[in-house]
């Protein structure tokens, strides 16, 4: 069947359930389809794909040209499973694949500091997490000319049985899990994918997602959606828990460049209710930096595929209008020639903090996501007048992916992009590139054989039982050709490079609740081991480490008046020479390291901070320890009303009195 015409058959779809349910230890969940057709497990169906299929979209391949300008790729996949109400979506990024091994110090003299690396991040069912991550790429492959990755994470030789997989240790590189963040502890999929939609009609060439332009470095980052639709059947493994699946609707796209937005919304669905055939959504926008200078713009889209049409609504073919809330309410309205469009989005889920790559930090949390928000999807035919004429498409779903990222976001974010009529005519225009461009001038270094060749010979041993290694990785490819070995994943969440750390109140009062203390906060405990390993990677990498503590006068003469009531007798939290001021247990100050004591939520408030930093040459900062809303918060404005270049709080590594307060922070 070809690709065309698959996108005209109709499957069956089981309206999802109203609340989620979870899959049964070791249960198979099958769509109705699959359920009545076979008793056995939905088994991936591998077919050569040509590389001029009708529906491959633009810049499919590997973007990366060799360069030392900094740079990021980052490719999402997204599997919907209706019958049980649960989404998979599969995160890889690599950034700054120059320097393969990790930048030296020579690096960093030359280009100055950078983050490096490939990470692999899952939200799967329930909105839970699994993330992995190694500051190397030199076992990252990508083709330039197509759609196909593969990293190695771990390969550990002779094992009893290629087919015996077993437990993973979690190695330096990775902080322990978050408390704040739901985790599992494996995931294991194999699946293929049948696309339907690419990005424009099913009998058109598909379109560039962001315009001609795209094929430029000067309106970073880039996006493009390489799959709006398709059907996956396969497996996925989630902590044991087994989905098995056909026809599951299914989502691709990727980004690239320089750095990610400065803040940015986004919307997918590709399950709904209330129409037939194929339906896929995908809106966004954001504020993202221009060229080489200090200005910004905010584009958005929204593309709706329907019916084996492409409905396009972009601000150089019409205009496009957003009401976003910092969480749990979306509205988009749309407007071209001939259609008018209108989403809005809700959701009463927490989200989940998910990582992005950024220019600032490498690879943090940046984006709270969830994929069970309640959408309503409609659009109309232009009447005469230019308003709202015959209703073409109404449909809703509680699947939907929704997201904001970046920020700040203190308040709502509204808005309207629209183009001129020069800007309109010029980016309009149609441009086929890649008619240009047939061959890249010059191969990614990232696309090195040594992983692919490596992967390919696991695949051997497996077809033929013999004894091989035990492989950690991922694998996607749009040109598969037959059977490839199961993908797996343990859990462990990434580490970031640090210029210097300052670790805020890690006192015994804080954190540890034998000690009964008045200013225990309930979350401090639990990321005491995060900011251990933080430390450690500090300094193992030279940075230079601060240790901000709170030491108080056992009179309270120092401590904030409305605290001072807990001081009596020569007693109180963190009291100088008592065990509650003393560090948590785990945490060690070592030769060389600095000890900060402040009496305030800020550690630079009456303290000399600031003049030992400055003095070390110290003009990047990244903060740990607890509590988000008080001492983080103070250090962080503070931080940056002293004009420090850089301010990063890892979210894994601190804490608040109650989750909900840690996040919105």
């Amino acid at each position: 069947m070809d690709l065309a015409a698959a996108a005209a058959v109709a499957v069956p779809r089981v309206a999802p359930p109203t609340r989620r349910r979870a899959a049964p230890r070791r249960s198979t969940l099958l769509s109705s389809r699959a359920a009545a057709g076979t008793s056995t497990a939905a088994a991936p169906v591998y077919a050569p794909t040509p590389r001029d299929r009708p529906l491959r979209t633009p810049h499919s391949g590997y973007h990366y040209d060799g360069t030392a300008r900094p740079f990021f790729e980052g490719w999402y996949f997204k599997v919907s499973i209706p019958e049980c109400r649960q989404n998979f979506c599969f995160m890889y990024s690599v950034e700054n694949p120059l320097f393969r091994d990790g930048m030296t110090d020579l690096d960093r003299l030359v280009h100055g500091p950078r983050f490096t690396g490939v990470g692999a991040q899952i939200l799967g069912a329930d909105d839970k997490y699994i993330c992995q991550f190694s500051d190397k790429s030199n076992n990252f492959w990508g083709s330039f000319c197509c759609l196909q990755l593969v990293f190695l994470f771990l390969f550990i030789w002779n094992f009893s049985s290629a087919s015996k997989y077993v437990d993973l240790q979690i190695n330096k590189l990775h902080f322990d899990r978050s408390k704040y963040v739901p985790n599992v502890q494996t995931a294991r999929w194999e699946y293929s994918t049948r696309p339907v939609y690419g990005w424009g009609d099913v009998t058109s060439k598909q379109k560039s997602t962001a315009g001609w332009l795209a094929a430029f470095p000067f309106f970073e980052p880039h996006w493009q959606i390489c799959m709006a639709g398709g059907l996956s059947t396969g497996w996925i493994e989630w902590d044991g828990e087994r989905f098995e699946f056909e026809n599951a609707p299914s989502y691709s796209e990727k980004n690239w460049g320089g750095g990610f937005p400065r803040k940015w919304y986004w919307i997918q669905c590709n399950v709904f209710s209330g129409a037939s055939g194929e339906i896929s959504l995908t809106a966004a926008g954001g504020l993202r930096k221009i060229g080489l200078g200090d200005t910004y713009e905010s584009p958005s889209l929204i593309g709706v595929h329907y019916d084996g049409k492409f409905f396009e609504f972009v601000p150089w073919t019409g205009s496009v209008s957003w009401d976003i809330s910092p969480w749990g309410h979306w509205k988009m309205f749309g407007e071209n020639k001939n259609h008018l469009v209108e989403i809005e989005a809700t959701t009463t889920e927490p989200g989940t903090a998910l990582r992005a790559p950024t220019i600032e930090a490498g690879l943090v949390p940046a984006c709270k996501d969830t994929c069970y928000g309640d959408l309503k999807l409609q659009m109309w035919e232009k009447g005469d007048g230019g308003g709202k004429g015959k209703l073409i498409l109404e449909a809703t779903s509680n699947m939907a992916a929704l997201e904001v990222g970046g920020g700040p976001w203190f308040n709502g974010w509204k808005g309207t992009t629209i183009s001129n009529e020069v800007v309109n005519n010029f980016v309009g225009t149609p441009v086929d590139i890649e008619s240009f461009f047939p061959i890249p001038f010059l191969k990614p270094p990232g696309s090195s054989m040594y992983a692919y060749e490596l992967l390919k010979y696991r695949k051997e041993m497996n077809a033929h039982s013999r004894n091989a290694g035990y492989v950690h990785w991922f694998i996607w490819s749009e040109l598969a050709c037959g059977n490839i070995p199961v993908i797996t994943l343990s859990s462990g969440s990434s580490v970031i490079k640090k210029i210097n750390e300052a670790s805020t109140d890690r006192n015994k009062d804080f954190v540890d609740p034998a000690m009964r203390s008045p200013m225990l906060v309930d979350g401090g405990e639990a990321v005491v081991p995060t900011v251990a390993e933080a430390v450690a990677v500090a300094r193992e990498r030279g940075i230079y480490v601060v240790w901000v503590v709170r030491e108080h006068d056992p009179s309270g003469a120092d401590v904030e008046i409305f605290r001072r009531r807990f001081y009596s007798g020569g007693k109180g939290p963190t009291v100088k020479g008592l065990k509650g001021a003393e560090l948590a247990d785990g945490l060690v100050i070592k030769e060389g390291e600095y000890k900060l004591v402040k009496t305030r939520f800020s550690a630079f408030f009456a303290t000399p901070l600031d003049s030992v930093l400055k003095t070390s040459g110290i003009k990047n900062l990244v903060i740990v320890g607890v509590q988000t809303p008080n001492c983080i918060r103070q250090t962080v404005f503070d931080a940056v009303a002293l004009d420090y270049d850089k301010v990063t709080v890892i979210i894994d590594a601190t804490a608040a009195a109650r989750p909900e307060i840690h996040l919105c922070e």
